[in-house]
């Protein structure tokens, strides 16, 4: 009778109670990593098809930021290497690993877990000994990362807003620097020059910025209403900004300025500068440059746009006033040079004659530095 009740629990008690175990292995990898892929058949073949969760990363943004979330809650500053494996054993998260191993470490890992409330951090390319992480609030993040419970609006919103503010700065300055704003003020400045006195030209050159401050707040708050519904976005904002970029860059090496826009419309604000005699009709008039230089000041501010896309409408706001001030900044400054006699008018018609195609090298360089960067960064 003994015996019989021994064999009862071997046969019957003992396979159920393993049956309840619930093993997972949620993998971060590539399908074009052969390890990546081998890894994956390990798992199916030793451990059961129900047992992998892989997320490939070749053509999925999505899993793309959740890959890079959580490299950035746990190993920020370490080499992104694949396949990057989340293991559940019951629903609860026990080990983070980055690398693969053969059978001998996952069955030990396996049988020898960690207590509750911790989980073992492996990065197998540079040690065999894991972390120990004990912070309920990362590992439970964590958990939601590997299981992609976590919203993925919520992981956009993670983006430190310590590494945004130099993209953002940068795309402003490329902005600022940009010739066709550069050109089109300074002409104002010199026509108005004649006719006005200082005072009065000080005004008219602050109406001027000011209207150009505000048109490109709107049209910039109106963007981020519709950027969203544009399929591979980032891609289309880092190509066009790499294209500009070369344009800006060929205009340097050939020694000529040439604006991505129609001569029709740089005629029509030609005409209308020489009626900017007070800070009304200036207004006026920096709202219709504002508009019609769009298509040649477009591509450092949707590079802007696009990275701020993701955040909560505050930082949008917060980070488009940003954008702007940097933007203005230059015109501020030519115009209380020439107000302070410290720019004089012979040496601002030189600069706008001679010295554009500097500007088309600086803003060059910037513009195809971040074109590349939005191309090849994590989503935003």
């Amino acid at each position: 009778m003994k015996k019989l009740l021994i064999l009862t629990f071997l046969f019957i008690v003992f396979p159920v109670a393993w049956g309840q175990v619930q093993l997972h292995f949620y993998v971060y990898g590539s399908s074009g990593c052969g390890a990546c892929l081998a890894f994956k058949d390990f798992l199916k073949l030793t451990y059961g098809v129900g047992s992998i969760y892989f997320y490939d990363l070749d053509g999925s943004e999505r899993n793309q930021a959740y890959f890079e979330a959580i490299y950035e809650a746990i190993a920020p500053e370490t080499n992104r290497y694949y396949p990057l494996t989340g293991v559940l054993i019951n629903d609860r998260l026990v080990a983070v690993v980055i690398g693969y191993e053969g059978k001998g470490f996952w069955d030990d890992l396996l049988l020898n877990p960690p207590i509750q409330g911790e989980i073992y951090f492996y990065n197998l390319f540079e040690s065999q000994k894991p972390k120990i992480l004990k912070d309920k609030e990362i590992i439970d993040m964590l958990k939601g990362l590997f299981r992609q419970s976590k919203p993925l609006e919520e992981i956009k919103k993670t983006r430190s807003n310590l590494e945004i503010l130099p993209l953002i700065f940068f795309s402003a300055a490329a902005d600022s620097v940009n010739p066709c704003t550069f050109s089109v003020f300074a002409t104002m400045l010199l026509l108005a020059s004649v006719v006005v006195s200082r005072r009065k030209l000080l005004f008219i050159g602050l109406t001027f910025i000011a209207a150009v401050f505000t048109v490109y707040l709107l049209i910039g708050l109106g963007l981020l209403k519709v950027l969203g519904y544009i399929p591979f976005l980032k891609y289309i904002v880092g190509l066009l900004a790499v294209i500009l970029g070369l344009n800006s860059l060929r205009n340097y090496l050939i020694g000529k300025h040439r604006p991505p826009i129609p001569d029709s419309i740089s005629r029509a604000i030609s005409q209308r500068l020489g009626k900017a005699v007070n800070p009304f009709s200036s207004f006026l008039i920096g709202v219709f440059t504002s508009l019609t230089l769009l298509p040649c000041t477009s591509g450092p501010y949707l590079v802007a746009l696009t990275i701020v896309s993701g955040l909560n409408s505050f930082l949008k706001l917060l980070f488009l006033l940003f954008y702007n001030s940097v933007f203005i900044l230059p015109l501020i400054a030519i115009l209380l040079g020439v107000y302070t006699y410290s720019i004089k008018k012979g040496e601002l018609r030189h600069w706008k004659r001679e010295k554009l195609v500097l500007l088309d090298l600086i803003e060059g360089v910037i513009l195809v530095a971040l074109g590349l960067y939005v191309l090849f960064s994590p989503p935003f």
